[in-house]
């Protein structure tokens, strides 16, 4: 599970007696490889949290590529913010691999908020996590290089990895290097020139599982400076 699952997973956030509720109003849905769970506008049903496998959310952007927004692991929980708001979902959630999901109906959620309030405090501190960090990435994208937006993108997604007995971190995108771009918003060459850039430097390794990356510290400084 991610180091900081408070930004991916506010039900682990609440009290084990109401984990433990919440926990026993959802079931388990099995989902084979590239299964769609839900599209880009349609009304939001459910929330769910993952089990087993990678779920991927994406859009489709004006000039029709598709962007990975994220992707979620084990223990994250996704699909609430429509929820919340009562707004058709605004990306869509697939599979990656053959996995599984606790969904939630959108009335046990509803009913479930209403008897403790803790599930609010939860999920309003897991929101404005995800709107800040959401808000430092749009607000410093517009004015970087392709260079410091991969940068800045990696230190998100390694805050979020899988942590190493070296010390280092997976990033474990479950992306070949041709999907590479669809994650950085940018061409697969363009994308794989700068990757190579950044493993020539040290600071990251391109690995068949993922992206290493062996020091966020590192990395986050290479970010700051543009390197």
């Amino acid at each position: 599970m991610p180091d900081n699952f408070g930004v991916h997973n506010w039900i682990d956030c609440l009290p084990a007696e109401i984990r433990e509720i919440v926990h026993g109003c959802m079931r388990k849905r099995q989902l084979a490889p590239q299964e769609v769970l839900f599209h880009a506008g349609e009304v939001a049903e459910a929330l769910y949290q993952v089990v087993k496998g990678e779920i991927e959310s994406s859009i489709v952007s004006p000039d029709g590529k598709e962007l990975i927004l994220y992707i979620t692991y084990p223990g994250d929980c996704f699909g609430d913010a429509s929820l919340v708001t009562g707004s058709p979902r605004f990306y869509t959630a697939s599979a990656r691999h053959a996995s599984s999901v606790l969904v939630l109906p959108a009335g046990q959620f509803a009913r479930l908020r209403g008897k403790h309030p803790e599930i609010n405090h939860a999920l309003l501190h897991t929101q404005s996590m995800r709107l800040q960090i959401m808000s430092t990435r749009m607000g410093t994208y517009a004015s970087q290089s392709l260079r410091q937006v991969i940068l800045q993108r990696l230190v998100f997604l390694a805050a979020n990895g899988r942590r190493q007995d070296c010390g280092g971190v997976l990033i474990q995108t479950g992306l070949s290097q041709k999907e590479f771009g669809k994650l950085f918003g940018a061409s697969r060459q363009s994308v794989n020139k700068e990757l190579k850039v950044l493993q020539n430097q040290n600071l990251i390794e391109l690995r068949r599982n993922g992206i290493f990356v062996y020091s966020i510290e590192g990395l986050s400084e290479a970010a700051l400076t543009g390197a």
